[in-house]
């Protein structure tokens, strides 16, 4: 083989290691965040859902409320 030959392959080994590892980090990571939420799977219920939904609307109102709290506190310049 030749040399560029050899170079290619040992940066597609490098590549699926590389993968392999955020893979298995990625999955490990889900894992975890799953036992914290009380082992729940986190499937799309109809009511898991709109619980969702509605956490997440209340997390935007609240981050609009909050910055436009910060914006009138500021001094008008």
């Amino acid at each position: 083989m030749n040399r560029l030959v050899k170079e290619q392959i040992v940066q597609s080994e490098t590549t699926l290691w590389r993968l392999k590892f955020f893979v298995k980090d990625a999955l490990e990571v889900q894992g975890k965040s799953a036992a914290s939420a009380g082992g729940r799977n986190n499937t799309t219920t109809p009511g898991n859902n709109n619980n969702n939904n509605n956490k997440r609307k209340r997390e935007i109102c609240d981050a609009i409320a909050k910055t436009a709290k910060k914006r009138s506190k500021k001094p008008s310049s």
